[in-house]
């Protein structure tokens, strides 16, 4: 099974061949662009279907899309060899790959399911000012999430602080326990805003509900208790664990380790 990455450098490659069968320059892979290529592509498998549109819009100006999706199986090279046949055995989307005035090209794929969804950006090399542009103002919506997403897990300790004064309860794992719930509740409730979507409590909310109050009885025990520290923490390790996705497919052993480790940390106090 091929890696996105290699996957993207392939289909350049191969678009550059077929270039260079028409005596045509050789166009150059920019990072920019396939941010933008990526980010269509994410939203094409998020939906399970394709669409034009996207990509040339937020590179702005004067440039071309290319998208498809086809099915897994085999090397990186043969799922390139996909994508390009898809591409060069279609008028339009041929058009785009000969044609001259084009001089660097962004490649965005991703995997979802049984498929991979892929898009080609093509622009002139030299006009590349409203690429810079849009993703100056994606840097500084993700910074925003980011800052009220920390501003979140402040609320959320906080509120379980206040809510066990007022109850004249200071057992430390409820504590732990009632600010993973807190932040979860409030944390869901923004992503599914976000999205548009129904809130709802799975496998994954009480995961989190574990992960936060892990962090909160190793900061009560181990480390210096601050509210700020303690909630930036929370901000870094929901994003380190985002990213490596273990926890999606494999939930139960996962709830079973913090399980685990919960017990070990207040048996040890």
């Amino acid at each position: 099974m091929g890696s996105s990455k290699k996957i993207e450098k392939i289909i350049k490659n191969y678009t550059n061949n077929s270039r260079k069968k028409h005596d045509l320059i050789k166009i150059s892979y920019d990072n920019r662009l396939s941010k933008i290529a990526q980010s269509h592509s994410k939203s094409m498998a998020k939906n399970g279907k394709i669409w034009h549109g996207d990509g040339v819009h937020l590179a702005g100006g004067f440039a071309g899309e290319n998208v498809a999706m086809v099915p897994k199986g085999g090397s990186s090279k043969d799922v390139a060899r996909r994508f390009h046949n898809c591409w060069i055995n279609s008028p339009g989307h041929r058009a785009n790959i000969l044609r001259k005035e084009f001089g660097i090209i962004g490649v965005g794929v991703i995997k979802k399911g049984g498929y991979y969804y892929g898009t080609q950006l093509f622009k002139k090399e030299n006009d590349l000012s409203e690429i810079n542009i849009y993703l100056n103002k994606r840097i500084k919506k993700k910074l925003l999430s980011l800052i009220f997403r920390w501003l979140i897990f402040l609320l959320g300790i906080s509120l379980s602080l206040f809510i066990s004064y007022f109850i004249n309860f200071s057992d430390i794992l409820f504590l732990s326990l009632l600010s993973g719930f807190i932040i979860e509740i409030i944390n869901s409730s923004y992503d599914k805003l976000k999205k548009h979507s129904n809130f709802i409590i799975n496998k994954s909310f009480f995961l989190w509900i574990l992960v936060y109050s892990l962090i909160y009885l190793l900061f009560y025990f181990f480390l210096n208790f601050n509210l700020f520290l303690l909630s930036f923490t929370f901000l870094i390790i929901r994003m380190i664990i985002k990213k490596i996705k273990f926890y999606k497919k494999n939930v139960w052993t996962t709830i079973f380790i913090l399980l685990f480790l919960l017990l070990f940390i207040f048996i040890s106090k």
